[in-house]
């Protein structure tokens, strides 16, 4: 979607379950190049997921993972054993919590695993608000 400073952003708001955001994490970790890593944004409902299904991509291609949204402390107890879950409020502030802690050659996904209903009409719209943000930076 975008590349700024070395950092790419994917928007894969469609991503609204454990399942599609753990293929989305094991589909772009293994092609990042020089120790790149993932950093993930996810959030908003899981709808009663325990969204552990992250466990294994998280382990393997992510170096953290940003959470908000209702749900935001499911995703953090399904991965905190791994590593540091940082939950911020709002969409905005984990573009930029994400933009800041990128290093060279990082994947920033936007893959929320969870439904969009907690603050948006659907994913398309969390989708665009995710591009917005980027556009920004």
């Amino acid at each position: 979607m975008r590349q700024l400073n070395g950092v790419t952003f994917i928007n894969d708001s469609k991503g609204t379950n454990g399942g599609a955001t753990a293929a989305a994490i094991a589909g772009y970790g293994p092609q990042l190049a020089d120790g790149g890593k993932v950093i993930l944004i996810a959030g908003g409902d899981a709808k009663g997921a325990t969204l552990h299904e992250l466990k294994k991509p998280v382990t393997e291609f992510t170096r953290s993972v940003i959470a908000f949204g209702v749900d935001a402390n499911v995703i953090a107890e399904a991965v905190e054993s791994i590593l540091p879950v940082t939950i911020v409020d709002t969409l905005r502030a984990a573009v930029q919590l994400a933009s800041d802690t990128a290093e060279s050659n990082d994947l920033v996904l936007f893959s929320p695993a969870c439904a969009s209903f907690d603050m948006y009409k659907n994913f398309e719209v969390r989708g665009q608000a995710f591009k917005d943000e980027v556009a920004q930076l």
